[in-house]
Order: structure tokens, then sequence, then C-alpha cells
């Protein structure tokens, strides 16, 4: 498979950890009498985007989860989704894919997640010493996935958390697995962007005046500008709102170089959320642009606010990926993650103490080797 907004000619491989088996160990049997969360723990070695969730639903089942999200190991959310299942219950295997799938960073430990809503008869096929002393009793790798067993799991493998929201599961099944799987993809290469859709723990910010707000850039090779991605932070009991439109300025001139009515891949609150340039436009190396989104205004207009970011936190020496980078707050026209007020996209010059919007660009660099390799599936 191919990701939306990255070059056919790259070969991706795409991995899970169980390799969906036809008929995975264990006892069916019935579960889900109290509303809750469950939980797979996870790695990457190398930079992957998360594709989505698989879980096996056998026969006799009366419900799939509801919600389906990846969590880091610390708590923090890094994206969910309502999920659209690709099969029928009690077909067996089911995939359920995010609309903006997360770059997953090497190393980092995450839990991939799944929500089953209240149901006696949520039947699903239970291994009750898998991660104990069954086959992932030392824990398993495939590819570059790699999931530690039930000892060596933050919170213990296949994790449980009961509530009516999607949450971190912090309690041990005591080793069982339910049969919930992650599939990932490789790689991004070409491809860019300054956060890589990080989990983001910052204070949420409830704002009803309309702004333009901004993050400034460069790329070191002419590029283009794919999409702008937004943290859009996990509020459940409100149906917040999703910037109105997208664009990006070139510093130097402040002018409009291209804009567009987004079509968000993911809902508010579902955490990163990408808008894609249906005419992505083609900029120049090595010259400052702002990446612009125009938020509504409306009464839940919430968005992710990280104060001093771009003085004293993570941004104080200015970031980079690749060919993109980002200056710190110091050298940003205005500031870093600048805004300016107003009801339509306009060049936004003024600072706010050097926060953090979370407003982040990809970017498409070409390569100067032309593959001609086809996609591939590696599972």
């Amino acid at each position: 498979m191919v990701l939306p907004g990255f070059d056919a000619r790259i070969l991706m491989s795409t991995y899970t950890l169980f390799g969906r088996p036809g008929s995975p160990s264990g006892s069916t049997g019935g579960g889900g009498a109290t509303t809750g969360s469950y939980a797979v723990q996870f790695s990457v070695s190398t930079s992957a985007k998360c594709d989505g969730l698989w879980f096996y639903s056998p026969p006799s089942a009366s419900v799939l989860p509801d919600v389906i999200g990846i969590f880091d190991t610390s708590g923090n959310l890094v994206v969910w989704a309502t999920p659209s299942w690709s099969g029928a219950l009690g077909s067996g295997w089911v995939f359920a894919a995010f609309t903006a799938p997360p770059l997953l960073t090497s190393g980092t430990q995450y839990t991939a997640v799944i929500h089953v809503p209240f149901n006696s008869l949520f039947w699903n096929v239970t291994d009750s010493t898998y991660w104990s002393s069954g086959a992932g009793a030392s824990g398993i790798t495939s590819g570059i996935l790699t999931a530690p067993n039930n000892a060596t799991a933050v919170h213990g493998q296949d994790s449980y958390s009961s509530g009516s929201a999607i949450a971190m599961p912090t309690g041990s099944l005591t080793g069982a697995n339910i049969w919930l799987d992650v599939q990932v993809s490789t790689p991004v290469a070409n491809t860019y962007t300054v956060f890589k859709q990080q989990p983001v723990s910052a204070p949420a910010t409830n704002d009803n005046s309309q702004y333009t707000m901004g993050m400034q850039f460069l790329v070191s090779s002419a590029f283009t500008l794919n999409a702008i991605w937004f943290f859009s932070p996990y509020f459940p009991s409100q149906s917040g709102e999703l910037p109105e439109s997208i664009g990006v300025y070139n510093v130097t001139f402040q002018s409009l170089v291209h804009s567009e009515t987004p079509t968000w891949s993911g809902v508010s609150g579902s955490g990163w959320v990408r808008a894609a340039f249906s005419s992505p436009p083609t900029l120049n190396a090595s010259t400052p642009y702002k990446a612009v989104i125009l938020k509504s205004g409306g009464s839940n207009n919430w968005y992710a606010s990280l104060s001093s970011y771009w003085t004293s936190g993570p941004g104080a020496s200015g970031l980079s990926n690749g060919p993109l980078s980002a200056t710190n707050n110091a050298g940003g026209d205005g500031g870093q993650d600048t805004f300016n007020p107003g009801a339509s996209l306009n060049y936004p010059a003024s600072s706010f103490s050097g926060g953090n919007y979370w407003i982040d660009p990809e970017v498409f660099v070409a390569s100067t080797t032309v593959n001609n390799l086809l996609a591939c599936r590696i599972v």
C-alpha cells in the first residue's frame, strides 16, 4: 500500500504483530459486560506510520469496538478515531484505519487501544496465558514491531480500564491476549514534518476569537507543501471545531502563496488531524514560509497551547527533520507560532511569549534518484 501524499515509486512495507492467523489460539467467550478500554503495548525500531488496528471478531459476536486509539505509555493520546471496520461481526479479523495516520517514533513505547461499549454478548477470543507463559512469554518481534511480555510491559500486556470514553488502560489482565493488533508502514521517505506527529501533552485553550495562526519554516531543497497538520485536543464532552482555512505565506514579502478550504482527515478532538492540499504548491529552497490556519472562533474552538515552547522549551534552539527546519522564537518573523486577529486569512506577525499552537507543515522533497520500485506488503 502507498500512503496518500507519498511518492508511489517508494517501496512500502507493512507490518503487524501477529500476522493475523486464520484462527488465533485461545477460547471464545463473552465479555465486555463492563464498558472499557483494552490495549496491547508495542514499539517500532524505525519511524513508521500507524495505519490502523486489527481485531479478531469470532462467530456469534454481537458488537465491535466503538473507538480506537494510540497512547504513549505516559498516557498522552496520540490519535483516536471512531472506527469504520473493514469486516462484519463474527467474520474473523477486521481492520479499522486511522484517517490521519500518526508517525510513530523509534524506541518510544505505545499502546494500541480499543474501547468496547456495554454489551453482555461482546464475544472475543482470549488466550489467557499468551503474554505470561504462552507464545508471548518472551515478547514478540515482527519486522520493525516489538511487543514486550506481560512482566515488562508498563501496565502489563492486554491491559484494561473501565469507563465510557477511551482511556489509557492501566490494569493488567494477567497476560491474556484478546487479539488486538497494530499495523504500521515504512518508510516515510522524502516526506517530513517538524513535530513528526508526536504525542502532545499541553494545556488546552478554548478561545472564541478568530485568528490566523502560523508557524515559520524553511526547507534546504525545492519542495512541495503536501498538507498541514494540526493537533486538536481530546475532550469527550465537547464537540469542538477544526480550522476553516489553511495556507502558506512567503515571509520575505509577507504575501499569501496559496490557500484552500480544508478537508480534515480526522475529527475534532482526535489528536493530530491532517488537511491535504488539493493543489499542493511547489515552493523554493531556503526561503522562509509560514504554514497557517484560520480558526473559526466558535464556542468550542479548542486547541493545545504550550507557552514558552520556542523560548525555553523543546524549540528553544529550533527544530529540524532532514531538510526541514523551524527557527526558535528569536529567529521567526514576529516570533514562532504567530497570530493575527480577523475573520479571514491574514499574515500573522504577533507572537505570544513563544507559545506553540501545534501547527505542522508536511513537505515532500523529491529524491535525486529515480526509484522504480513496486509497492509491497509484508505481514
